[in-house]
């Protein structure tokens, strides 16, 4: 069972990651849009993409938080200890989609990407199948989670604590 040491960690240092990433490609985004705004109506439809960017890495950031605030204070509060093989798994699947995610936003925001949907090329079908491939594996994580804490539930309900 896990003793809850590394993996509020990994989750804690994977949000601060996540903030510091936020900022620094707001910091690339920022540079990268003042240099290259050559049509007076090109930040009218870059900035959906700078803002879209810049808010997904503060939702990762809470989320990240909010998963190590549950690893680290559910045993305290509760004694249920959560196996540490569900945890990483949970954690690694967690940050894998978070990064496809990402990656792909990215991704579409500096290839100067067409004002209406209806304009885009085929290119950029491949980044929406990324970040479909990211929600799934989103999916998959909260399936990881919720069966990490129903082992834990059970295996403390097998030993005869009650809850």
């Amino acid at each position: 069972m896990l003793q809850n040491r590394f993996v509020p960690l990994g989750f804690l240092l994977a949000s601060l990651f996540a903030l510091s990433g936020g900022i620094s490609v707001l910091a690339a985004v920022a540079i990268a849009h003042a240099l290259n705004s050559r049509m007076p109506d090109h930040g009218l439809y870059d900035s959906y993409y700078f803002v879209h960017d810049w808010g997904f890495t503060f939702y990762v950031f809470g989320g990240f938080l909010v998963f190590a605030l549950f690893y680290w204070l559910v045993p305290r509060v509760t004694g249920i200890r959560f196996r540490k093989v569900l945890a990483y798994l949970h954690w690694g699947t967690a940050t894998m989609a978070a990064l496809l995610a990402l990656w792909s936003s990215l991704s579409v925001a500096f290839r100067d990407p067409p004002k209406r949907f209806i304009d885009y090329e085929s290119s950029f079908e491949q980044l929406s199948m990324i970040a479909m491939l990211a929600e799934y594996v989103a999916l998959l994580s909260l399936v990881i989670f919720a069966i990490c804490i129903a082992d834990a539930v059970f295996e403390r309900i097998r030993r005869g604590k009650p809850l």
